[in-house]
């Protein structure tokens, strides 16, 4: 926003645009400006504190044609997974707001419950050095190293890397604890063919819809109910037609040929006049 003020203050007439990704307090020297935004969550956040701005939404993208090449096959044997064992994925930052350490609270009974049972944790559990976020990381190192060998921290992956990873889970799960202005998480998994269990806190349920392109983690969040929410989904003999309808979801409205088009369409909506 710095920069947009920055811009608007030298050349008052410049055709400008905000692409914001998450729900900043608006600080703008023009009411009226164009905004776009992943979610409808977002554009009624910005429409709520800018009402004469115009604010549109073009989703966030994907590459399909990563999701169309074949995964690498050997990864669970890499990871010493054997193939019958069922997998959880979790996939981003390793942060409170992820909500990932309440995770390994409810895997650390749930494998006691289950046999054959894996969750792989994609994430870089250094990233932070210092201050609240390392303890948070610290705290999740332990309780990784407390679960075992059944708790897999994989460390942070390429994003060509990452559909390797989606395609060997059975289930991703995204325990957000916050609003989430989208998900690319979600979004990847559901193109990767992969039944999704999310939070329905912000954007996220605009596309994972319970029972239907997806699961919704019961709220409130707890240990008890991730564990009751994970069961319900490995259970249901829907769930690989779920996932196939959120695959083709996902590849009709959030490819990067589908976004582009959009974006082109709206610039041209706002500034071919």
């Amino acid at each position: 926003m710095k920069l947009y003020r920055q811009i608007r203050e030298r050349n008052p007439n410049a055709k400008l645009v905000m692409h914001m990704h998450n729900a900043f307090e608006p600080e703008l020297p023009d009411n009226d400006a164009k905004i776009i935004v992943p979610s409808q969550f977002l554009k009624a956040f910005y429409e709520e504190r800018l009402p004469a701005a115009a604010v549109s939404i073009v989703p966030n993208g994907f590459c399909a044609e990563t999701y169309k090449r074949n995964p690498q096959n050997n990864l669970r044997q890499q990871l010493n997974i054997a193939e019958d064992a069922t997998v959880l994925l979790y996939a981003g930052r390793i942060s409170p707001d992820k909500g990932i350490l309440l995770l390994l609270q409810a895997f650390k009974q749930l494998r006691t419950l289950r046999s054959n049972i894996k969750l792989v944790v994609v994430g870089d559990p250094y990233a932070s050095r210092k201050g609240e976020k390392a303890e948070y990381q610290k705290k999740v190192l332990d309780a990784a190293k407390e679960i075992g060998t059944d708790c897999i921290m994989a460390g942070g992956q390429s994003p060509d890397q990452m559909h390797n990873f989606y395609h060997m889970a059975d289930l991703v799960i995204v325990p957000s604890q916050v609003e989430e202005a989208f998900c690319m998480v979600a979004v990847e998994a559901m193109a990767a063919g992969k039944a999704v269990l999310a939070s329905k806190k912000g954007g996220i349920s605009e596309f994972v819809l319970d029972g239907i392109t997806g699961y919704h983690l019961a709220e409130p969040m707890s240990s008890d109910s991730i564990i009751n929410d994970i069961n319900r989904a490995l259970a249901d003999k829907e769930r690989y037609q779920i996932a196939e309808k959120a695959k083709s979801l996902v590849f009709s409205k959030y490819s990067w040929e589908n976004v582009a088009q959009r974006f082109e369409e709206q610039m041209k909506n706002w500034f071919d006049k």
